[in-house]
Order: C-alpha cells, then sequence, then structure tokens
C-alpha cells in the first residue's frame, strides 16, 4: 500500500470512531423534551387559589366612626375575635378612647410593635388546697376610690384591682360557673356559684371565658383574663362576692379578709 492509501485509510477510521463515541437521543430524553401542554396539567389545578390564612389578611385603614372597638373591628376584617391585640398594638389607642374621624390601622397579624400575648393557662391546683384564694395570681389589692361603696362611689358594689392586660383571672373558691354573658356596664364577665348561696362576679374580661356553662372550678383555676370591655377606664378586675343569694352584694373586702385573704380596701 502506498503512502497516499495509507493516509486515507486512516482518515477512514478516526471518523468511524468519532461516529461511534458521539451521545445517542434515548427515550428518557425524547420524553423530557415533550411540550408543557402534553404534560396532563388540568385547567382546575392550574387556576385553584391558594388560600389565605387570616393572619395573611392585608391590612387596611378605617375611619373611625362612633361606636367602633377593636373587637368589632378583628371579627369584621379577620374573622377572629382574638386578633383585636394587634389592631390595638397598630394604634395605641385605649379601648374606650378610640377617637372618632381618625385613620386606623386594622392589622390581623402582629405588628412590628408586639401585641400582647395570652399567658399560658394556669394548672388546676389540687382540691386538697385552700378554700379561698385571692382572685388574682399577683396578690394586687385595690384601694380608694375603687372599694366598695365609697363616698365617690356609694353604689360601687365591687372592689377594683387594676392589673395589666391579659393577667390571668382565678376562682377565689371551688364552685360552677353560673354565668357567662357580655353587658355594656360589666364587659365580658363570669358568675360563679359557690353554694350555699355564696357568689362571685369578675368584670371587664378580655373575652368570654374560655369554660363552659355549669363548668366545675377549682380555687386559683383560671377563669379568664384582665381586660377593659364594659365600663372600664383601665385595666382592672371588678371583684363581687354576694352572701345570701345572688344578686345580694356584701362588701368583698370584708367577706375575703374574713377567709383568710386580703384584697385591699
Amino acid at each position: 500500500m502506498n503512502r497516499e492509501s495509507r493516509i486515507v485509510a486512516a482518515a477512514l477510521m478516526l471518523l468511524l470512531a468519532l461516529t461511534t463515541l458521539a451521545p445517542q437521543p434515548s427515550p428518557a430524553n425524547q420524553a423530557q423534551a415533550a411540550p408543557a401542554s402534553e404534560q396532563g396539567t388540568s385547567a382546575e389545578e392550574t387556576s385553584r387559589p391558594v388560600p389565605v390564612s387570616r393572619g395573611e389578611r392585608p391590612t387596611v385603614q378605617h375611619v373611625t366612626v362612633q361606636g367602633d372597638t377593636y373587637g368589632r373591628w378583628a371579627l369584621a376584617h379577620c374573622g377572629n375575635f382574638n386578633a383585636w391585640p394587634n389592631i390595638q398594638a397598630a394604634n395605641g389607642w385605649p379601648e374606650k378612647r378610640i377617637p372618632i374621624g381618625k385613620t386606623a390601622v386594622i392589622a390581623c397579624a402582629p405588628t412590628t410593635t408586639p401585641a400582647a400575648t395570652k399567658p399560658a393557662k394556669v394548672a388546676t391546683p389540687a382540691t386538697n388546697g385552700p378554700t379561698w384564694v385571692h382572685p388574682l395570681a399577683s396578690g394586687a389589692r385595690g384601694n380608694t376610690p375603687n372599694c366598695w361603696h365609697t363616698n365617690s362611689r356609694p353604689s360601687h358594689e365591687g372592689v377594683d384591682i387594676a392589673q395589666p392586660k391579659g393577667t390571668p383571672i382565678r376562682a377565689a373558691s371551688a364552685g360552677t360557673i353560673h354565668r357567662k354573658a357580655h353587658q355594656a356596664k360589666a364587659g365580658y364577665y363570669v358568675t360563679i356559684n359557690h353554694g350555699n348561696n355564696i357568689y362571685t362576679q369578675y368584670h371587664h374580661m378580655t373575652g368570654p371565658s374560655p369554660l363552659r356553662l355549669n363548668a366545675h372550678v377549682q380555687p386559683g383555676q383560671t377563669i379568664g383574663y384582665v381586660g377593659i370591655t364594659g365600663n372600664a377606664d383601665g385595666y382592672h378586675l371588678h371583684f363581687e362576692v354576694m352572701a345570701g343569694g345572688y344578686g345580694r352584694n356584701t362588701n368583698p373586702a370584708v367577706f375575703m379578709r374574713a377567709h383568710g385573704i386580703n384584697i385591699g380596701c
């Protein structure tokens, strides 16, 4: 074989080798290249809305009018009464002093100013504990002019004890939930029947008590949280004692001292 023939043969062998090494399309690659219209996505799947949680509802603005409350805004816009602390934190006005004609911010989720968090529930104490306890775990006390039947408030039927918003309110003694309701003056309140015609009552809670009607409670069990609902200018517990039947109010400070508890006044 002459020199020219050897060169041609070498070139043909190189071309054959390169052809053998070239990648060939596989069935898998061909499937991946199929257009999106052939991949089986239904119109229902592509158009289904993404659920939006209550906390993700957009912040809106509202011009305040007579009768506005944080609770009403929370129910109307957020769909959840318990969102009211976030709205109050976003505006900073006291519940009873919401100005009229101002622009309020209604934010369902917490803002950069953290809202007060609801304290964890206090565990139910053992039944062999004290018969009567202070209605507030802090042991805070009321004083003039917030006592029972003072000169400045002769018709005041309870003792007012100031406490921060969300402070747990406790059952003063064992009994059953006699009433849980809302009134314009008392706000959200609970009445406990302790038997022997003795009742205690707790006003201005942040919202309805988490306990059901007729539920049995132990001394010191959490029945609600300090709020400002009803006729109240600041966060406090209005505590009443009725002896001799429901509606027969007596001085709660004197009654509780006779049972070893000092609530002031």
